[in-house]
């Protein structure tokens, strides 16, 4: 729930009380969780380095932890991307329908509400053969 919520807070506290309850005297937990935050949280990563000094009482999470920050930041640039292609698939599709049909506010709308690739990728390909615009944005739905 915590990481739905992107609550690095909240994470945080569960992990206090973990410790307290002796859980995280397993280093493979322990490397567990913080590969669980570094996936799901948006965290800085000083903040992260922070939380890892505080339980890395052994020294030997430390290396891990700079893998999971290379990971996340990785993570990070390939999600930028998507999003990049998504938006100018969306851009482009909108573009094309205007010029070939006209198109509303709402049918902008519900373009840049499409966020599959391979739907925006499949309609930009059908504008060129495609003579009714309500079957190219069903393909959408």
């Amino acid at each position: 729930k915590m990481a739905y919520h992107n609550d690095f807070e909240g994470v945080k506290s569960i992990l206090q009380l973990m410790d307290e309850k002796g859980l995280l005297a397993d280093r493979e937990r322990v490397i567990f969780i913080f590969k669980y935050i570094v996936y799901t949280q948006e965290v800085d990563k000083e903040s992260f380095i922070d939380l890892l000094k505080e339980y890395d009482e052994g020294g030997d999470i430390m290396p891990v932890a700079d893998l999971l920050i290379k990971e996340g930041e990785q993570r990070g640039i390939q999600i930028g991307v998507l999003k990049g292609e998504i938006k100018r698939l969306q851009e482009t599709l909108i573009k094309l329908i205007s010029k070939k049909y006209g198109i509303t506010d709402a049918e902008k709308d519900f373009i840049k509400s499409v966020t599959d690739l391979d739907k925006l990728d499949k309609a930009t390909e059908a504008i060129l053969s495609e003579d009714n615009k309500g079957k190219l944005l069903d393909l959408l739905k």
